[in-house]
C-alpha cells in the first residue's frame, strides 16, 4: 500500500516469470496483476505468446497478436 501512495498508483502489473497458465492473475484485492505469458517461447516456455493488457472497469483483458481475449475481473480493492 505505502508502495502504491509513494507511485500515485491504485496498481502495479508485474511480468516476469511465466505463469504456467498462461493466464492474468490479480492478487491482493487487485492492487497486483501478474501477467507473463512466456512471450519468447522457447525452451523455457514453448507456447508462449506475446500479450498486453488492458484495465477497464475493473475487468482485467489479456490481449494476444492472433486476437484471442482472456478477461477476469479484478477483486475489489479492500478500503482501509
Amino acid at each position: 500500500d505505502s508502495i502504491l501512495r509513494r507511485l500515485e498508483a491504485r496498481a502495479v502489473v508485474i511480468g516476469h516469470t511465466p505463469i504456467a497458465s498462461g493466464q492474468i492473475t490479480a492478487r491482493f484485492g487487485g492492487r497486483v496483476v501478474l501477467i507473463d505469458t512466456g512471450m519468447l517461447g522457447g525452451e523455457f516456455f514453448p507456447k508462449g505468446a506475446p500479450c498486453g493488457l488492458e484495465s477497464h472497469n475493473g475487468a482485467l483483458t489479456a490481449i494476444y497478436e492472433d486476437g484471442r481475449r482472456m478477461t477476469i475481473t479484478a477483486p475489489s480493492q479492500a478500503t482501509k
